[in-house]
């Protein structure tokens, strides 16, 4: 176990307070709140080196189950290719919302169940922990360049297996190229992680610009 600071502020545990305190496997954690900031951490926690021995086998299975697809997979078998041309094009877009309004919110709802809505409808996205590969394969059919960091073997040699670019690990051994992708996705992930800020930081350094789009959830970081 390790005492850690406030990993947004670097406050110490003089300027926190415990609010709730969990229990796993007999063991009591503390959640408390930074005082300074309002960050909410564990302390003490497990190390990195720990942190694999606490989850267990229920876990990994929902880990491996991923991303259900539950919308019509014909949705977009014709309409998608023709509407992402003319909704992109500057003389077309507004003809294209009223004209095609139908398809407009079908697609529209699809991208939303895809967690897609307000992103680019073209670019590279990067799936951090991102499992089996489910979300990333049906992201794939839409015609985005997708990658993916996952740290389980066994669960990344599952998207492997479905022809996906996975990088076994953690984010910050990967050293992706500056303003690499269009959008950076961390699915119940960034609560996980020993370091979230460093985490965010790097997110921000593969963006492109340093801005696109970082879809968090749950929300860590205003």
């Amino acid at each position: 176990m390790e005492a850690v600071s406030c990993n947004l502020c670097g406050s110490g545990s003089e300027r926190a307070r415990v609010f709730e305190i969990y229990e796993v496997k007999g063991q009591r954690f503390p959640l408390i709140e930074c005082l300074d900031c309002g960050l909410a951490y564990v302390s003490p926690r497990p190390t990195a080196a720990e942190i694999p021995t606490w989850y267990d086998d229920r876990y990994r299975r929902q880990v491996h189950i991923g991303y259900r697809e539950s919308f019509r997979k014909k949705a977009l078998s014709f309409a998608w290719p023709l509407y992402r041309f003319l909704i992109q094009h500057p003389v077309y877009r507004t003809l294209t919302q009223v004209v095609l309004y139908p398809v407009h919110k079908r697609i529209d709802g699809v991208l939303c169940s895809r967690d897609l809505d307000g992103v680019p409808l073209t670019g590279r996205l990067l799936d951090v922990g991102c499992g089996s590969g489910r979300w990333l394969a049906e992201v794939r059919k839409l015609g985005f360049e997708v990658e993916g960091v996952e740290p389980d073997p066994d669960t990344a040699q599952m998207a492997l297996a479905l022809g996906l670019n996975i990088f076994c690990g953690d984010l910050l051994a990967v050293n992706f190229p500056s303003s690499y992708f269009d959008m950076v996705r961390f699915w119940h992930v960034l609560e996980h992680c020993h370091d979230p800020m460093s985490m965010l930081r790097e997110a921000r350094r593969i963006l492109r610009g340093g801005g696109g789009s970082c879809w968090l959830f749950p929300t860590m970081a205003a």
